[in-house]
Formats: structure tokens, sequence, C-alpha cells
């Protein structure tokens, strides 16, 4: 009786340790999903960063050409001198 106590303990105790090892595992899947939602996030910055490079480039172009817009207006608009002979 006393070996099928110990017998019966036994398997509890491999039970308990089959679950922690189920426990482990899925920690472990946990932990690559968020170093994957990390990675995305990275990417999602760099992507962002890229973005906004590119915004920054559009608007000094786009002051560069209303600037020159004015220059060219301003010559438009000015009354032109004759030369006087």
């Amino acid at each position: 009786m006393a070996l099928l106590l110990d017998a019966i303990a036994l398997l509890l105790d491999a039970m308990a340790l089959s679950l922690d090892a189920i426990a482990l595992l899925l920690d472990a899947i946990a932990l690559l999903l968020n170093t994957i939602a990390l990675h995305v996030d990275t990417i999602a910055l760099l992507l962002n960063t890229i973005a906004l490079h590119v915004d920054a480039i559009a608007l000094s172009t786009s002051k560069l050409w209303i600037i020159t817009c004015k220059q060219y207006c301003s010559l438009l608009i000015q009354p032109r001198r004759t030369a006087i002979k």
C-alpha cells in the first residue's frame, strides 16, 4: 500500500513538473511575441523618422520655391527703367 501511495505521489510530482514546463514554455512564447512586437514598433519608428525627413525636405523645397516665386513676381512687378541716351 505504501508503494502505491509513493507511486501516486511520484505521478502527481511528474504532472506538476509537466505543468511547470508548460508554463515555462508559454512564458517563452510570450517573451518571443513581445520581442517581435518591439521589433515591429522599432521598424514603425524608423519609417516614421524617414517620413519626417521626407516631409522636412518637401517643406524646405516648397519654402525655396515660394521664395523663388516671390523674387520672380517682384521682378515682374517692378517698373522697368528705360535707358537714357
